[in-house]
């Protein structure tokens, strides 16, 4: 491996794929206990501590408190910047199946059948009105999800919480469930 770079700038992304000479990461890793820990060790030392507190409490009682102290106050960093940008020794093996990212919402409607609009829609109880190319996700109850001259959109309705997103921006959708940290509003997660 001649270098990992996550998720580069839409210019640098389109030059890779002109290039046709690059391999994208799927997520998937594979490393000996002992070697991860090292890395983080080297690389994020505030994650190796907390990770050695937590195992330190395994067999006792506060270890439920000990985990939750220690993961709350872990940086918030994937183990993509947090490890692989500086890794040394990774080998990249070409995975003869696909790959989607089914984490994300545009990657979910991917597997869901699209109306003659490109709706993607998984609610008991929908209406589309001059509306194209929208994820619409609703709980099993009466409760009627409508959507009126709109594109583009992530409608994700659950019992206690409704999220309205572009679906393209999925930045903004990944730092929701930050936001809703932040404000105290863990139980709509």
């Amino acid at each position: 491996m001649a270098r990992f770079h996550e998720k580069p700038q839409l210019a640098v992304a389109e030059q890779y794929l002109a290039a046709g000479t690059y391999y994208w990461n799927s997520g998937m890793f594979v490393w000996k206990a002992r070697t991860i820990l090292d890395a983080l060790a080297r690389h994020q030392p505030a994650i190796a501590s907390g990770l050695q507190r937590i195992a330190e409490a395994a067999d006792r009682a506060d270890f439920a408190a000990v985990l939750e102290a220690e993961f709350a106050a872990m940086p918030k960093i994937s183990i993509d910047y947090a490890v692989m940008e500086h890794a040394e020794e990774a080998i990249v093996l070409e995975a003869p199946f696909e790959w989607d990212d089914v984490g994300s919402w545009p990657a979910w409607a991917r597997y869901r059948p699209a109306d003659d609009r490109d709706n993607r829609i998984d609610a008991p109880r929908h209406a589309e009105i001059n509306a194209g190319g929208n994820i619409v996700c609703g709980p099993e109850t009466d409760q009627a999800v409508v959507l009126a001259g709109v594109k583009n959109l992530a409608v994700i309705v659950t019992p206690d919480a409704i999220l309205v997103a572009d679906k393209r921006d999925e930045a903004s959708i990944a730092a929701v469930t930050g936001e809703l940290r932040r404000r105290g509003w863990e139980e709509y997660l």
